[in-house]
């Protein structure tokens, strides 16, 4: 069991913070005494996340920006970095997927995951990164990667490939940053029935349960 204080005054970043899974992850978080930078597109989303989450105004900060934007994330992090003096930890949770036939795929449908899958969490890492080695090092990345990372799937090739690319990110920024005391690791978590998930990934009753009978579990997540 985790304590109140075992992130106590810890910055965590979370992208694609304002629902499913990052929010789910910014709770926890916050339980654990940790401050929240969040980030997502939607203003909307995030400020119903921060009512939802009610801690105090020095505990969070929101602010809209695409992880596809290189610039606009250097500027996300230098404002949240203002805000709250340093951070301290980075999930890298935003993601894209759809279902789609891959002799049908377009070159704009597969670009926009690889977009922003991979090249988002490289925009992150990096910035997150150059201000964990300018502080002195220190600081954890957690990147969220797929089981079909290794076992392929049918139907989902942009973000296999994506997600593929972001375990190599994992990988090698471990080897090369752990000099600097700044820690890598990734998780493959199962689908969970977010609303934006299941509308692209799982819009029909009767798919839904045929996975569910593929796991052992008999349950998402």
């Amino acid at each position: 069991m985790f304590t109140e204080d075992t992130l106590k005054d810890r910055v965590v970043l979370i992208t694609g913070g304002g629902s499913g899974l990052g929010l789910a992850m910014a709770k926890a978080a916050a339980a654990c005494g940790a401050r929240l930078l969040l980030c997502g597109r939607s203003n909307e989303r995030l400020k119903n996340a921060e009512n939802e989450l009610a801690l105090p105004a020095e505990r969070i900060f929101t602010y809209s920006v695409d992880v596809r934007d290189y610039e606009g994330v250097a500027t996300m992090v230098k404002e949240g970095i203002d805000y709250f003096g340093r951070i301290d930890a980075l999930i890298n949770n935003a993601a894209g997927n759809f279902y789609c036939l891959s002799e049908e795929l377009s070159p704009g449908g597969f670009k926009t995951i690889v977009d922003i899958v991979l090249n988002g969490t490289f925009n992150c890492t990096q910035h997150f990164g150059r201000h964990a080695i300018a502080r002195g090092g220190g600081g954890v990345v957690l990147n969220i990667v797929t089981t079909y990372t290794e076992t392929g799937s049918s139907f989902v090739l942009p973000s296999a490939c994506a997600k593929a690319g972001v375990y190599a990110l994992t990988t090698s920024l471990a080897y090369e940053w752990g000099i600097y005391g700044i820690r890598l690791n990734s998780i493959a978590p199962g689908p969970f029935p977010t609303e934006g998930a299941w509308k692209r990934l799982v819009p029909d009753k009767r798919l839904e349960e045929i996975l569910r009978q593929q796991n052992p579990l008999q349950r998402f997540g």
